[in-house]
């Protein structure tokens, strides 16, 4: 079975996109979705985002003292095979809160191969970028250095161990830049120093960056067309007067028969 791994924190504007962001993995491309939330868990309690999620959706990885708690949900992805109830053959993809699939052939594209790229040249293959990768659980476990167990307690000894040397000695901004980039670099400083990367692994490349097959934030059509495209990357805050419409608009291409539940989410959130 397919799971796809979300981090996000309780900083707006990412948590509103969840529940859409889970049903459009689902219904759409048909794989599950394990959303790991970083953070208090009280703070989400306060929230309606969860009352749009099934309880199976998401799990508390919480804070990690030292850590801030947008760098914990996207290392969390890296990390999701420590969840022990995962079995060995289980498909493992990393994902975005912010970025909606499109098209379902395209993510069904993995194979027997070590680990899968959806964009394997967005850097130039000098590094890899979160969205995509997969890979089995036994395979993520070995890449990771982790094992079936508590997953925070795995992720802060990589903090500690890959990510607070490299800010050692580092003004407050540098130190933050290491700490954004972290997730990325950390995937693809690992994957080099395995036997069957990159010549074992199924690379998919795309055109252009951002891909001219995805909608993208920056280069918003006026009209938008979901024709030949694989994947949107949205506008942020997207539950806001400007955004919403064209927001809006898009997710009624992809599910119309659920536009009715996304306008009423829409007005809980804004009035919570």
């Amino acid at each position: 079975m397919p799971y796809v791994a979300i981090g996000c924190s309780p900083q707006q504007p990412y948590d509103f996109l969840l529940p859409f962001t889970v049903r459009l993995w689902k219904q759409r491309i048909g794989m599950e979705v394990i959303l790991l939330l970083s953070g208090d868990p009280k703070t989400w309690m306060t929230r309606p985002v969860l009352d749009h999620l099934d309880e199976s959706d998401y799990l508390f990885v919480g804070d990690i003292p030292g850590v801030d708690a947008g760098t914990v949900a996207q290392s969390a992805r890296q990390h999701v095979a420590a969840l022990e109830w995962l079995q060995d053959d289980d498909y493992l993809i990393s994902s975005d809160a912010d970025l909606w699939p499109i098209q379902r052939d395209f993510y069904w594209k993995h194979d027997d191969s070590p680990m899968t790229f959806w964009y394997a040249n967005a850097y130039k293959y000098e590094n890899h970028c979160t969205c995509h990768m997969g890979a089995t659980t036994k395979t993520w476990r070995d890449l990771m250095g982790i094992e079936a167990g508590d997953l925070a307690t795995q992720l802060a000894a990589t903090f500690e161990r890959r990510l607070k040397p490299k800010q050692a000695g580092l003004n407050p901004s540098e130190a933050s830049w290491q700490a954004w980039n972290f997730d990325e670099w950390n995937t693809s400083a690992v994957l080099r120093e395995q036997v069957w990367y990159p010549d074992d692994c199924l690379m998919i490349e795309r055109t252009g960056q951002p891909p001219i097959d995805r909608i993208d934030r920056h280069a918003w059509p006026e009209n938008v067309s979901i024709e030949g495209m694989v994947d949107a990357h949205l506008l942020r805050p997207a539950h806001d007067e400007a955004n919403w419409p064209k927001v809006r608009e898009l997710f009624g291409l992809l599910l119309p028969e659920e536009l009715g539940w996304a306008d009423a989410y829409r007005e809980q959130y804004e009035h919570a």
